[in-house]
């Protein structure tokens, strides 16, 4: 969008030439295109995050894990007992 924007601003800076740019359809489709374009990434976005977020504390679920079962492999079975 950039492109139009600037040729707008530092062009012909006029209400025909900004009517003109509503009505070039090409420009429309570069509009709604873009638009799609960031409603998708909006939309994609959150996924993505809670996997990222799950799986890194799945991964730290299994090194503490791993930490617990050394110290019970070190210090007995006592260590592992609650209360």
């Amino acid at each position: 969008m950039f492109p139009y924007l600037f040729g707008l601003w530092f062009g012909v800076h006029t209400l025909d030439e900004s009517l003109r740019m509503l009505t070039d359809p090409i420009m429309l489709m570069t509009a709604y295109g873009c638009s799609a374009i960031g409603w998708g990434i909006y939309a994609a976005m959150p996924p993505m995050v809670a996997s990222y977020l799950a799986a890194s504390s799945q991964r730290r679920v299994n090194n503490l894990k791993a930490a617990q079962k050394k110290l019970v492999e070190d210090w007995g079975d006592e260590v592992s007992k609650k209360g």
